[in-house]
């Protein structure tokens, strides 16, 4: 189990992050999953003729870890989420229609990319559907609100940062940063 997990998260987060084998732990039978100093790959973002590009960042720990318990016990999932740091810049770009255009194409392959993370939606039922598809659909929704309102999130130390050595004289950084919130 643990090996198509990690299969799975390389497949799908592979593409945006870099991580040694050995800094993401998953333990399905204890409902773990942790992710520890992870990279992003800066290069994904370059080029997408966008006002910003992500020139890097870091992830110290994301972790998550789902009770296996949860429902029966009135426990919580938790997720932590730990010294996170992105750094932004401008996008400079010469304007000329081969660069322009390079841009824009990476830009929609980016896009595709991201699109294939999400499930894909189902087909909506016919006017006519059965009370018993409705009856399942409420079920659904119902234990998604339970199990929203069993999550516990904490967040800390996420640095946000713009620096511009581009297209300013003088360089230029601010940013922020979250220091705890759950």
């Amino acid at each position: 189990m643990e090996s198509l997990v990690t299969n799975f998260f390389n497949k799908k987060v592979g593409d945006f992050l870099q991580v040694d084998p050995g800094n993401l732990n998953v333990d399905a039978s204890r409902g773990m999953l942790m992710l520890q100093q992870a990279s992003v790959k800066a290069e994904v973002f370059h080029d997408l003729h966008l006002p910003l590009t992500l020139r890097g960042g870091f992830m110290d720990q994301i972790s998550v870890n789902l009770d296996v318990g949860m429902f029966s016990q009135g426990s919580s999932a938790k997720v932590i989420i730990k010294n996170i740091f992105f750094l932004f810049g401008p996008h400079s770009t010469d304007w000329s229609y081969e660069h322009v255009y390079k841009c824009k194409t990476k830009l929609v392959d980016t896009i595709m990319k991201v699109m294939e993370l999400k499930p894909k939606k189902k087909k909506k039922l016919a006017k006519g559907s059965s009370w018993i598809e409705d009856m399942k659909t409420r079920v659904i929704q119902d234990i998604m609100k339970k199990a929203a309102e069993m999550i516990h999130v904490e967040i800390s130390n996420i640095h946000i940062r713009f620096e511009d050595r581009v297209t300013q004289e003088i360089p230029y950084a601010c940013g922020f940063k979250i220091g705890y919130t759950t």
